[in-house]
């Protein structure tokens, strides 16, 4: 990873980031884009008989990208549970999308066919585990012993290459 604040030849910018954003499956509210971060907030709904969610997607020129859900509060949806695979059990939640350093994102690849993606992904398996209280989304959190991942997350790192790549004829 480069250092904070500067880029790899192959690096997307922060427009470019943004530009590519525009074209998800969400709907933008804010956006701010500042020489060394990108800021945007969205609506999100997982699944068409989904609640929408308010996130904010934050990434720093040179860092990663992190997700935070602004609305609903995820906390009193779980009411008494504590919360599945997340960073922060503060308001607002931080997700947990990925596991840092183990290639499942780069700085080459699009958050739009990522990150919102897998944020996408998450709300979805929330939502299921809101009614089983059974996760199901899979993953690991740093620091934690290898257990065994899902599919998802397996087939993640093949996903962040071919979003980079040209569509074969």
């Amino acid at each position: 990873m480069s250092r904070p604040g500067y880029r790899r030849k192959h690096d997307l910018s922060l427009a470019r980031q943004l530009i590519a954003l525009r074209g998800c499956p969400c709907v933008l509210r804010t956006v701010r884009l500042h020489l060394h971060e990108l800021y945007v907030e969205f609506d999100l709904r997982p699944l068409p008989e989904s609640r929408t969610y308010l996130l904010a997607l934050t990434l720093p020129r040179g860092g990663v990208p992190t997700v935070r859900v602004l609305a609903p509060d995820l906390a009193v949806l779980a009411g008494e549970r504590e919360l599945p695979h997340v960073y922060d059990h503060r308001h607002p939640v931080q997700l947990c999308l990925y596991l840092p350093g183990a290639g499942e994102w780069s700085h080459e690849a699009y958050l739009a066919k990522t990150i919102v993606p897998w944020a996408m992904e998450w709300l979805a398996h929330f939502e299921a585990w809101l009614f089983t209280s059974q996760w199901s989304g899979g993953g690991l959190h740093p620091g934690e012993p290898s257990v065994p991942r899902s599919r998802f997350h397996r087939n993640r790192r093949r996903t962040v290459a071919s979003t980079n790549s040209p569509a074969r004829a």
